[in-house]
């Protein structure tokens, strides 16, 4: 059995040991179209105040500040907070803190943002966590504001502890009391979730 300090230290541990070692497979230095799309394709959204969480070396977070975004970035991961300050020594606009996602408040994070983006930190949370990290994100968007989550799909597991598969519904379930959800139509029928998913603020 998992002791619940552990669902946190050695998840962390595990992380900064890929980030030191340059071994962590999402950390591709490239910013995913989907983000790209938002920023500067045909119906890009108007520049404004950008939060970035589960940042790691601050790729996206750059991404956005170079484009006039004002943009926190946010990790756990000491060592991807470290590097991502690095890489952004140069670049104004961005800001990076390390610490809970779910505590922004004790972090000095506070809103109104009118974009947040999440590539693939929800999934990585305890599941206990999870509900707690809804209401924090929705808590600091500005209503209208757009939330874009990238999540493994529900026949994946994610190789942390205490961090259990995701359930199809899930997104909606807990995102649902303060987003109006966007749903990929080739994966709507309850069971499986798409990767993608973007949610507006009420």
């Amino acid at each position: 059995m998992i002791k619940e300090q552990d669902k946190t230290h050695w998840p962390r541990m595990m992380y900064n040991m890929m980030y030191r070692l340059g071994t962590a497979p999402w950390d591709s230095g490239r910013t995913p179209p989907e983000v790209v799309a938002l920023i500067e394709g045909e119906h890009a959204l108007t520049v404004g105040r950008a939060l970035d969480l589960g940042c790691g070396t601050g790729t996206n977070a750059i991404f956005l500040a170079q484009h006039g975004w004002n943009v926190v970035g946010v990790d756990f991961s000491s060592v991807a907070i470290q590097q991502a300050h690095k890489r952004a020594e140069t670049i104004p606009l961005v800001t990076f803190v390390e610490g809970d996602v779910t505590e922004l408040p004790h972090l000095g994070i506070h809103g109104p943002f009118d974009l947040v983006l999440d590539l693939g930190c929800y999934h990585s949370l305890p599941a206990a966590r999870r509900p707690a990290y809804a209401q924090e994100v929705a808590r600091v968007m500005r209503s209208g504001a757009t939330f874009l989550i990238w999540t493994l799909a529900g026949t994946h597991r994610s190789f942390l502890p205490g961090t259990p598969m995701m359930q199809g519904r899930e997104i909606a379930e807990h995102f649902a009391r303060h987003f109006r959800l966007e749903e990929d139509p080739q994966e709507n029928d309850g069971r499986r979730m798409p990767n993608w998913q973007t949610l507006y603020r009420w």
